[in-house]
Order: C-alpha cells, then sequence, then structure tokens
C-alpha cells in the first residue's frame, strides 16, 4: 500500500463487509495465543473491555501487553478461545471489519507525502467543525497553526519534516476524526514531552464515548489514578483488573511495581 486512496478504498471495502461494531463489551474468553506452537505468550486470558471506559495495561517487557491489544484489534487468528465484539465472536468472516470500531497509534506512525490535511482526513470529506475539533483535542493548532502554518502544509514522506511527537499528533487526529469507538496506544505518545503527553492523555480520558486502552510504562500513583481500570499482565497472564486504590490495598503485583 503505496498511497492515503489505496489505505481509504482499503479501509471502505472493509466498511462494507462483515463489520464489527461495539456498543457493549469486548469479551475475552480463555484466549491463549504463542507466536510459536510450543511457546504461549498469552495463556488463558478472561477480560471484559466495557464500552466508555478508560484502561491502563500495564505489566514488564515481554508480558504481553502488545500482544494483547494486537488479537483485539484482529491482527492474529491462530489463538485458541474466543473473543467477542458484544455477542459476535471475531472470526475469519468479520475479522477485517474491525477497522471500523478499532485504531491504534503506535510508537512510529506512518504519515505520507501529503498536506496535514490529507495525512488526517486520508482524503474524505470532513467538516470544518470536525476538522477544528481533532486538531484542539491533539494540540496540533498549537503545534502547527500558530507557528504560522496551515493544513495545507506538505509532510516529507513518513514525517521526515516533523518531530516524532508530531507525527504522533498527526496520527491521532487520523484516528480521532474517524469517529472509532476504541482507540489503543501503544506507546503512541512516547515521542512527546512528558507534560504535552499527560496533558492529550487527560484530553482523552475526558470523552466519554471512547473506549481508551493505553499501554504505560509510567507506573505511577498520579498516572494511573486517571484510569476506570487497570490491566496488570504479569508472564502471559492477567493477574489484577481493577481501580487504583483497590489494587493498591490488595498489596499484590501492581502494588510492588509501584513508583512510590
Amino acid at each position: 500500500v503505496n498511497s492515503i486512496n489505496e489505505i481509504a478504498d482499503m479501509e471502505e471495502v472493509f466498511s462494507n463487509t462483515n463489520t464489527i461494531r461495539f456498543d457493549d463489551k469486548i469479551k475475552f474468553s480463555n484466549v491463549s495465543f504463542g507466536y510459536e506452537e510450543d511457546k504461549s505468550i498469552l495463556d488463558n486470558i478472561n477480560l471484559e473491555i466495557h464500552a466508555g471506559k478508560k484502561y491502563a495495561i500495564v505489566g514488564g517487557n515481554g508480558s504481553g501487553k502488545s500482544t494483547l491489544i494486537k488479537l483485539l484489534s484482529g491482527y492474529f487468528s491462530n489463538y485458541t478461545g474466543d473473543i467477542y465484539f458484544d455477542n459476535i465472536k471475531l472470526d475469519e468472516k468479520n475479522r477485517n471489519g474491525i477497522c471500523n470500531s478499532v485504531s491504534i497509534i503506535h510508537q512510529d506512525p506512518f504519515l505520507f507525502n501529503e498536506s496535514i490535511r490529507d495525512n488526517i482526513c486520508l482524503h474524505r470529506e470532513y467538516s470544518t467543525e470536525e476538522i477544528d475539533s481533532v486538531i484542539k483535542i491533539t494540540g496540533l493548532r498549537n503545534i502547527f497553526l500558530e507557528k504560522g502554518l496551515t493544513l495545507d502544509y506538505v509532510i516529507k514522506e513518513n514525517g521526515q519534516n516533523i518531530s516524532g511527537g508530531q507525527k504522533q499528533r498527526i496520527a491521532m487526529a487520523r484516528a480521532l476524526i474517524q469517529k472509532k469507538s476504541v482507540l489503543i496506544l501503544d506507546e503512541g505518545t512516547s515521542a512527546m514531552e512528558q507534560k504535552s503527553s499527560y496533558e492529550l492523555e487527560q484530553q482523552l480520558l475526558g470523552k466519554s464515548d471512547l473506549t481508551l486502552l493505553v499501554i504505560t510504562h509510567k507506573i505511577s500513583e498520579k498516572n494511573l489514578k486517571r484510569f476506570d481500570e487497570i490491566i496488570v499482565i504479569n508472564d502471559g497472564t492477567i493477574e489484577e483488573v481493577g481501580e487504583f486504590t483497590s489494587l493498591i490495598e490488595n498489596k499484590n503485583t501492581l502494588y510492588k511495581m509501584i513508583e512510590v
């Protein structure tokens, strides 16, 4: 895939066939997965993600955090167990349709050699109000527009003429303008300054219509208290799920990880 139009056309095809919707909850039921047949990365995962809630996913390197969200996003099909979107089981027939509900922002998102506007809108028609809204939420107004640049400013391929944090903000605006119900940040604000990252996440946490999952390495009380629930993964299993105070009172895995 080499162009915005090809990306847009591909998503249009997916959106018209076997669409997966999410209005209530995503459910993992006894899900196990390994990249190699004899080596499990996730083992017997049982988990519910409820619409509109905000989740922090924490765990050490190699614990299975990124693999969990890849399964949720339909990246892999060779797992055991079941994944449901509302009451619809994720399978080969509807896997492509998951792009209607889920967006992922990675550490190094891809940008096209096109304008800021086209990188956000992917050549689709959106109102001025919709574009202005995502520019405000992601902080692009301050970074670009107040520096004398416009939405017509052309980004070099893969963002060679802008910073990593600016790339992540544009990718975030692209995800938000499509109004998908689930947004996943897999180190999606890692290239931003700490203050900017915190402020942007606060904007996302305030969106009641958005289900947010953030893989975070900021294991601190200030950060984790902002989320409705914390999912603690260790060695491929979910050890704890709950809000910050109750998990700390339990004095189990999160309590041992917390930065004091």
